[in-house]
């Protein structure tokens, strides 16, 4: 998670991991629908709230994205040239930097989103394995930890 977020950094923004880190809950409780550990009544209020708490959530963050990424509708667009014809097909707002960064916002936007994917599975698991052995939390730590110590020593030497 670490990881992607800091390759996230390099090609992003912080804000955009800001708002990327608020749908992390969002992200939980649509994983806890679809394993079926929290169980949805469309009647019932709090279900509704669960519901809308989500759709906001997902939709502020694609908001913040949208509204402060550079536009990823002209990035496949030629680069500029100093022609006057060429200085009028694309916006004025939008600068050769910005085109050559939507790919970069793309790419940041997608790390952000496998590190608020990937926290959101750590929650599932948490919750996965506090039920079966009360301990579950120091299993799943350990856990962990010998699979990122193995890779990380396979990839050393």
């Amino acid at each position: 998670m670490q990881n992607c977020v800091f390759t996230g950094v390099n090609f992003n923004s912080p804000m955009l991991g800001s708002a990327m880190s608020n749908a992390c809950p969002a992200f939980t409780f649509i994983l806890a629908v679809i394993f079926r550990m929290e169980k949805e009544r469309l009647g019932s209020l709090k279900s509704q709230v669960k519901i809308l708490g989500t759709i906001v959530s997902i939709s502020g963050a694609l908001t913040v994205t949208f509204y402060k990424c550079p536009s990823l509708w002209y990035a496949s667009t030629p680069s500029q040239s100093n022609s006057a014809t060429d200085l009028h097909s694309t916006p004025h707002f939008m600068s050769s930097d910005m085109l050559a960064s939507a790919s970069d916002w793309v790419i940041g936007g997608f790390f952000f989103a496998v590190a608020s994917l990937s926290i959101a599975t750590w929650n599932i698991l948490q919750a996965a394995a506090v039920k079966g052995y009360p301990s579950g939390i120091t299993v799943v730590y350990c856990l962990f930890g010998a699979i990122q110590y193995t890779m990380v020593s396979m990839i050393a030497e």
